[in-house]
């Protein structure tokens, strides 16, 4: 924050982060949410009233002025992104995601106030201050990614279950590969659980074992191959993972209650009305 006296400028030239620029002198009224007052030159109004606050993306070379009283707020990607994945938030890019609003006047009185709780900190040296001041950071980067930007947050998950994230990451890892045993060890740590923790928490989000969800894709690919009739039984087992035929039809009855070769020919006549002209 400057000085009650003369403001300060710095060179900024490129940081993959944004900074926050906000008045702290007295609060902004309510009402007045978002504004954009634009320079003759049409180029952002830099000097901010009382209680105003505005973004600056710091991935484009700029000259950033700080008047007296006003503190700045620097948020990098990994506290953005850190922030927005506590929130299951994901293959998002949180500094882009606020291109509409860099260079507007925000006159946003919570993040007023989050501002000022941060600036009665900075006289302080001491570790509480600076815990404070990291708590208050991420509290900074959590309102205005929940209010300046699109992204939403994904639903909650069951109670001892996966993220949505590390369950389509383990879902894709397991998937990538179905000829093969699933090593479970390097889809936990995928996932950053331990195997015992993973397979707890993949059997309360799916309602199965990692092992009885693989052998459930195993044969969906199987059931894909037989439909072609260019590969006997005894080659799509070994193809999907199936010790042999005799595996693959024990656990294909078990989750079909038929047999492979049965189905096949059920769906005989549905594969030949679809090549007919």
């Amino acid at each position: 924050m400057s000085g009650d006296g003369v403001g300060s400028a710095v060179r900024i030239d490129r940081v993959d982060a944004l900074v926050l620029q906000i008045r702290l002198d007295e609060p902004p009224t309510p009402w007045n949410h978002v504004a954009l007052r634009d320079r003759a030159d049409g180029q952002p109004q830099m000097q901010l009233r009382a209680g105003e606050a505005i973004l600056h993306d710091l991935r484009q070379p700029r000259l950033l002025r700080a008047p007296a009283r006003t503190l700045q707020i620097g948020l990098d990607r990994q506290i953005l992104t850190q922030v927005a994945e506590d929130l299951n938030i994901h293959d998002a890019d949180p500094v882009e995601e606020f291109l509409p609003v860099y260079g507007m006047v925000l006159a946003d009185p919570a993040l007023y106030h989050l501002a000022v709780s941060v600036g009665e900190t900075l006289d302080r040296g001491d570790r509480w201050a600076g815990a404070i001041r990291r708590q208050l950071t991420h509290a900074v980067a959590a309102h205005l990614l929940g209010t300046y930007t699109r992204l939403k947050p994904a639903p909650e998950t069951v109670r001892g279950g996966l993220a949505p994230w590390q369950l389509r990451r383990a879902q894709d890892r397991i998937r990538a590969d179905l000829a093969q045993a699933i090593d479970l060890r390097a889809v936990s740590e995928s996932c950053g659980l331990s195997v015992s923790h993973f397979a707890r928490a993949f059997r309360q989000s799916t309602g199965i074992a990692p092992h009885s969800w693989l052998t459930g894709e195993r044969i969906a690919r199987a059931k894909v191959m037989m439909r072609r009739k260019d590969r006997t039984l005894a080659d799509i087992a070994l193809a999907c993972g199936f010790a042999d035929q005799s595996h693959f039809t024990r656990a294909f009855a078990k989750n079909q209650g038929t047999t492979p070769g049965r189905w096949r020919r059920l769906m005989e006549p549905e594969a030949r009305h679809a090549t007919m002209p």
